[in-house]
């Protein structure tokens, strides 16, 4: 779906590469889609370090299977989208994020 919305992705398989990939002076991100259920280090405690670490102004929106609705904001993110993921609610979010980096 990235793709299609003409941006390029970088998979980490859990939490702990993706702050890995962060960390990473090489590396630059732009914007995170994090997935709250991941093995090794779930997607709470990743952002959680992120934002500890210094990524303050990384937009970090969390990706989540769960009906139940947090204020996924009060624990680090800017947003959250539900799975599955809609192609127009995905462009949305990145758009609104993308203008307030």
């Amino acid at each position: 779906m990235l793709k299609r919305l003409g941006h390029q992705s970088t998979i980490a398989e859990n939490g702990q590469v993706a702050i890995d990939m962060l960390e990473d002076s090489n590396n630059s991100f732009d914007f995170v889609l994090m997935d709250i259920q991941m093995p090794v280090m779930d997607g709470l405690e990743a952002t959680r370090r992120l934002r500890t670490l210094g990524h303050t102004t990384l937009p970090i929106v969390a990706l989540t299977a769960s009906v139940k609705q947090h204020d996924y904001t009060e624990l680090g993110f800017d947003d959250w989208l539900s799975k599955p993921l809609p192609l127009k609610e995905l462009k949305e979010k990145i758009l609104l994020h993308k203008q307030r980096v």
